[in-house]
């Protein structure tokens, strides 16, 4: 029973120590590429940096 527990708290001391990797790869990320675009496809609409794409087909970036 004493060998299980340590098992359990070893993979839950593991767990929250990889989940904080995900959050710092994405500040390195911004940090290394200022001049990146973020675009967040959903079944909504498309967002380019912030803001609803276009209908419009006349616009530099657009959607259906």
């Amino acid at each position: 029973m004493k060998r299980i527990a340590s098992l359990l708290l070893g993979l839950a001391m593991a767990a929250a120590a990889l989940s904080g990797c995900g959050a710092q790869g994405r500040e390195t990320a911004a940090q290394e590429f200022p001049d990146a675009v973020s675009i967040v496809l959903s079944d909504d609409g498309i967002i380019v940096d912030g803001k609803v794409v276009s209908t419009d087909e006349s616009a530099a970036v657009h959607g259906p």
